[in-house]
Parts: structure tokens; C-alpha cells; sequence
């Protein structure tokens, strides 16, 4: 069992709650030895509610979610996280996990799947 106190736990950031912001970019260290089953995935589909994926686990990918429109309540383990326009989410791996749709309207979020480093090793 994976020790709770250093195990990747996931998290939310909500400028529309007054948190941060985040900006980010992929700067891999050496380009060359990167494979395509290891680069970063992207998406940009447009989910639609009622159609919302069921609580599932990723064993080896790490899940991130910027909200561009709409408004969400990811689930996470035990934790929600309730995320509107500019939200951004991280869901690590190994933890079930899902969302729903709070919102009306069009919803559009960019996702990121990341292949995660090799499983934490029993102590």
C-alpha cells in the first residue's frame, strides 16, 4: 500500500475562487530519447452532460484538466473539487476518480494525459 503522507494527491486551482493561477509548458530534457507512448496526450473535446465518464482509475497516466468554459464537480478519492472557467485540476494516478457537470451551457475543457513514473516501491 502506497504511504498517504508521499503519495501524489491530487489538487484544484480556482482564480475564480481567488487561488492561484497556474502557466505551464512541456520542456522535456532530452527530446530525443522521448517516445510518443510517453509524450503527453491533449484533448479538446467538448463533454456533454449526462454523458460524463463513470468513476475509473488510471493505473499509469496522471490526468490534468483546465476548465475553459463551464462549470465542474471533479471527484477525486474522497475529495471534490468544484471548478469553474479558468479551474485547473490535477488527478493523479491510481486514485478513482470522475466528474459531473454543473453547468447549462457548453462546456469545454483542455485535458492532459501524462504517463506517470514507475509505481512507488513497497518500503
Amino acid at each position: 500500500m502506497t504511504d498517504p503522507n508521499t503519495a501524489m494527491q491530487p489538487y484544484a486551482l480556482s482564480p475564480a475562487k481567488g487561488g492561484p493561477t497556474v502557466s505551464a509548458s512541456i520542456s522535456p530534457s532530452n527530446p530525443k530519447k522521448r517516445t510518443l507512448a510517453a509524450a503527453p496526450r491533449f484533448s479538446n473535446t467538448p463533454p456533454k452532460k449526462g454523458e460524463e465518464p463513470p468513476g475509473h482509475t488510471h493505473p499509469s497516466e496522471n490526468e490534468m484538466f483546465y476548465i475553459l468554459e463551464g462549470a465542474l464537480n471533479f471527484r477525486c478519492g474522497p475529495k471534490t473539487f468544484d471548478l469553474e472557467k479558468g479551474g485547473f485540476i490535477f488527478l493523479a494516478r491510481g486514485i478513482q476518480h470522475g466528474y459531473t457537470i454543473r453547468s447549462d451551457g457548453v462546456v469545454r475543457l483542455l485535458v492532459v494525459t501524462s504517463r506517470a513514473g514507475p509505481a512507488p516501491t513497497k518500503g
